[in-house]
C-alpha cells in the first residue's frame, strides 16, 4: 500500500480546542497541531484558520494536499447530519453552524471526507486502539465537561434511525426535582456526574474552589463534603453504566474523559459497587469496567477513525 494511503488527516474540534494531526491506520499520531478556538475565532474565519493547521501538519510529514491521504476525519462537538458533515448545533464555533464540511474539507484537500460528534469517535478510537481492544460490544462513557457516549459494535459505531443513538450523559437519574440539562431537560445524568455537575454540587455545599478536579484533591485529602460528593457522582455514573448494560450486554466499558480518567481512583470502586448491586445479574457477568488509555490523542484518532471506518463499509 501507498504509505499516503495509510495516513489519514485528522481534525478535532473540541468546546476550547482545536487540533488537527496525521495518522496511520495503526492509530499512531504522526504529528499534531492545537489551537485555542478562541484564537482562531478572534481572526472571524476560524474554518480558514483549522485548515491553515492542517496544511501545516501535512507538510511537516511530507504530505502535500495533491498526494493521495486515505481520508479526512472530523470530530465534532455536538449532533451532526453526518451526509454533508453539518454541524445541527455549534454553540463553541458558530460560524460553522449550519456549514457543510463535506464540501468545505473534499474541496481543499482533494480526499473523502467523513465526520461525526466527538464521542462517537473516541468510543471508535478506544475499540480500535485502546482500552476496549479486543471486545466486539464496547460501550464508552466520556466524562468531562459534560458526559457524551458511544457503542461500538463489532469494529462499527451504533447510531442509531437518525444518528443521535447512545447520548449516556441524557439518561434521567433524577425525575423528580433535577437540574436543567443543556438539552433543555430535566435530571440528566450528565447534570450531576459531569465536571460541571460536580463543580455546580460542590458550590451549592460551600466547597471552594469548586473545579472538579480540585473537589478531587480535597476527597483525596479526606473532605467529608467532597467524598461525599464523589460517592453521590459514582452513585448516579453507576446507575448511568448499569443502565447500559442492562440494553445492550457490552463486554467492556470504557471510562474517558477528563473527570473519568483523572479521578479514576475516585470513581472506579464506586462506580463497580454500584454496578455490582444495581445490574440484572444475568447480565453483570461481571462486565470489565476500564480507564481509557488513549489520553490526549483520543480527540485525534478518533477523528482519524471515522474516516476508516467509512470508508471500510
Amino acid at each position: 500500500m501507498n504509505r499516503a494511503v495509510d495516513r489519514y488527516l485528522a481534525l478535532d474540534l473540541g468546546g476550547t480546542k482545536v487540533a488537527v494531526g496525521v495518522v496511520t491506520g495503526e492509530g499512531e499520531v504522526l504529528v499534531s497541531r492545537r489551537a485555542l478556538t478562541s484564537e482562531l475565532r478572534a481572526n472571524g474565519d476560524p474554518l480558514s484558520g483549522i485548515f491553515d493547521l492542517a496544511e501545516d501538519a501535512l507538510r511537516s510529514v511530507g504530505l502535500h494536499q495533491q498526494e493521495s491521504l486515505g481520508g479526512v476525519g472530523i470530530a465534532l462537538p455536538g449532533p451532526v447530519e453526518r451526509t454533508a458533515i453539518r454541524m445541527k448545533a455549534a454553540p463553541t464555533i458558530p460560524e460553522i453552524e449550519g456549514v457543510s464540511l463535506t464540501e468545505a474539507l473534499e474541496g481543499r484537500f482533494h480526499t473523502p471526507a467523513f465526520g461525526d460528534n466527538d464521542a462517537n469517535g473516541a468510543a471508535l478510537a478506544e475499540a480500535r486502539f485502546g482500552a476496549g481492544r479486543g471486545f466486539g460490544w464496547v460501550a464508552y462513557f466520556t466524562v468531562s465537561t459534560g458526559i457524551g457516549g458511544g457503542m461500538v459494535v463489532d469494529g462499527r459505531v451504533l447510531r442509531g434511525a437518525t444518528g443521535t443513538a447512545t447520548e449516556f450523559g441524557h439518561q434521567i437519574v433524577l425525575p423528580e426535582g433535577g437540574s436543567r440539562c443543556d438539552c433543555g431537560g430535566f435530571g440528566c445524568l450528565e447534570t450531576v456526574s459531569s465536571g460541571r455537575g460536580i463543580a455546580r454540587r460542590a458550590r451549592e455545599r460551600g466547597l471552594a474552589p469548586s473545579d472538579a478536579a480540585l473537589v478531587a484533591e480535597q476527597a483525596r485529602a479526606g473532605d467529608p463534603t467532597a467524598l461525599e460528593l464523589w460517592d453521590e457522582t459514582a452513585l448516579y455514573l453507576g446507575i448511568g453504566i448499569s443502565n447500559v448494560i442492562n440494553l445492550f450486554d457490552p463486554g467492556v466499558v470504557v471510562l474517558g474523559g477528563g473527570v473519568g480518567v483523572g479521578a479514576a481512583d475516585l470513581l472506579l470502586p464506586r462506580v463497580k459497587a454500584v454496578v455490582d448491586r444495581r445490574c440484572m445479574p444475568s447480565l453483570h457477568r461481571p462486565v470489565e469496567l476500564r480507564t481509557a488509555l488513549l489520553a490526549e490523542e483520543t480527540g485525534l484518532i478518533g477523528a482519524a477513525c471515522l474516516a476508516m471506518e467509512a470508508l471500510e463499509r
